[in-house]
């Protein structure tokens, strides 16, 4: 957490109030996104006991499973669930040359341990098993789940939304990050209802439903456990559909009552986050999750899809080293989009603000090693009261023109710093592009890299060297004294 958000959430708590930590929203909101909300089953990672989605807040679809550790009843839900899900899908196809031909789709899910939950009921189902007990569009939306799942941990992607963590990175509370993984509790503080204050309603949000897809622990006691008992008791081992259907009843009711209120906050959430106005860079940030859809929609269609339970270390090497820069590449343009986010840049050091107090726009000179003159404006800014922390020959970047326009500072002072303009003075089409040289005008600058740079090369050699294992296991004893001579040492292989 930077200081800024530090100063914000003391601020929070010591009003009562969320405060926004964002004046744009930085992540894209489909017109129609696939809502899902869960529960499973207590100590069972992967057993599902009632799922609730569809694309209309008004009229959800749900799935019940009484006993999801029965395998016959639980895919009862699964079955179902994974047609409905593939249906949603096949709205967003890709043409034979894998174009989109009506852009990606997108899951909203009420926090991040429903994306885990999802990512191993996803991993639980892609692989069909010897026997082919699972079916094939089963088999077809488990690999949409873990795949979607997985999309979820890249930075700025808008595949797979968990709203908590949306929702916090839009507002900041007066509670723990921890709190803050609590829908309700988190939509307390941003939107309380009417009578409460965000404190009060945060506690009281509390002690309701839970968001899934763990459900409370006293309600599983008190409520849940008692009505399973009495189904299992009823149903005397029957599988069948007609006697599930039946006996199930009153279980359903209690879940859908439960489940209904992470439904609506879900919904709440999507409503405060659409209120905002969209962010410059977000349409960016959607084009690729488009060509990531496009991707995985052509491969997944193909009939010898190999699924690596594991990653190789030259793909967990690759796939940090892509979210490690996408990471950086967003901070820069969410900062650039957003007053707030460049005001945590500047208490953090990393970004400059000034009134332009004296240009040379036309300046021109020969710099060192070469031969012709070329284009260097000169620009003082006036600081204020803002002490620098930038020292001369660090490089920045206009945050109007991102990316396109680099500076290097030359001078600086308490109250002002001086620098050049070394990239984006070249004219388009014979018109001068915008430059930081207007007098009066406020510049903002930054030390993020807003380009995204290629991968840092790998070597040649079949393992990563963070990863390589040794040749053989060291099972020596680490005596000095020890009569047993050491092995000779190998040269390493020409």
């Amino acid at each position: 957490m930077s200081v800024y958000d530090s100063y914000l959430r003391a601020r929070a708590a010591a009003e009562g109030r969320a405060l926004p930590r964002a004046s744009r929203r930085h992540r894209h909101l489909a017109e129609a996104p696939l809502v899902v909300c869960a529960y499973k089953l207590a100590g069972d990672p992967a057993s599902p006991l009632a799922i609730m989605y569809g694309t209309d807040r008004s009229v959800p679809t749900l799935r019940v499973a009484p006993e999801p550790r029965n395998r016959t009843i639980r895919f009862g839900l699964l079955n179902p669930f994974a047609i409905d899900l593939l249906d949603y899908l096949a709205g967003y196809p890709a043409d034979a040359e894998g174009a989109l031909v009506a852009g990606a789709p997108q899951l909203i899910v009420p926090n991040v341990s429903t994306c885990q939950f999802l990512e191993v009921l996803g991993r639980s189902l892609r692989h069909p098993g010897r026997t082919g007990a699972i079916p094939p569009t089963t088999v077809q939306a488990g690999r949409h789940l873990a795949w979607f799942a997985q999309q979820s941990e890249h930075p700025g992607q808008a595949l797979m939304l968990p709203i908590t963590e949306t929702l916090a990175a839009h507002w900041i509370t007066g509670q723990s990050d921890y709190e803050d993984a609590s829908l309700p509790a988190l939509l307390g503080w941003i939107a309380p209802s009417p009578g409460f204050t965000p404190a009060q309603a945060a506690a009281t949000a509390e002690g309701g439903p839970t968001a899934g897809p763990a459900s409370d622990p006293q309600w599983d006691k008190t409520v849940l456990a008692p009505l399973i008992d009495a189904f299992n008791d009823a149903r005397s081992r029957a599988e069948d559909v007609r006697t599930v259907a039946g006996l199930s009843g009153p279980i359903t009711r209690a879940i859908d009552e439960a489940l209904t209120t992470a439904w609506a906050a879900t919904w709440t959430a999507l409503d405060l986050l659409a209120a905002l106005p969209e962010a410059a860079h977000v349409p960016d940030r959607r084009a690729r999750d488009e060509r990531a859809w496009a991707g995985w929609a052509r491969r997944v269609s193909a009939d010898d899809l190999r699924l690596a339970n594991r990653l190789s270390d030259r793909a967990a090497v690759t796939l940090l080293a892509e979210r490690e820069r996408d990471t950086e590449l967003v901070e820069a343009q969410e900062t650039a989009d957003d007053p707030l986010r460049f005001a945590a840049l500047e208490v953090d050091g990393r970004g400059l603000r000034g009134v332009v107090s004296y240009a040379e726009p036309d300046r021109r000179l020969v710099p060192p090693g070469r031969r012709n003159r070329v284009a260097r404006p000169l620009v003082q800014l006036s600081l204020g009261h803002q002490q620098t922390r930038f020292r001369p020959g660090d490089t920045l970047y206009w945050t109007e023109r991102f990316g396109q326009v680099q500076i290097v500072l030359l001078e600086a002072t308490l109250d002002s710093v001086t620098f050049e303009v070394v990239s984006g003075t070249n004219r388009r089409q014979g018109i001068a592009l915008p430059l930081p040289t207007t007098l009066s005008a406020t510049v903002w600058l930054t030390a993020l890299n807003p380009t995204a740079g290629p991968f840092k090369p790998l070597h040649d050699q079949r393992d990563v060297w963070t990863h390589r294992p040794p040749a053989t296991p060291d099972t020596s004893v680490n005596d000095i004294n020890s009569d047993t001579p050491p092995p000779p040492i190998s040269s390493p292989a020409a």
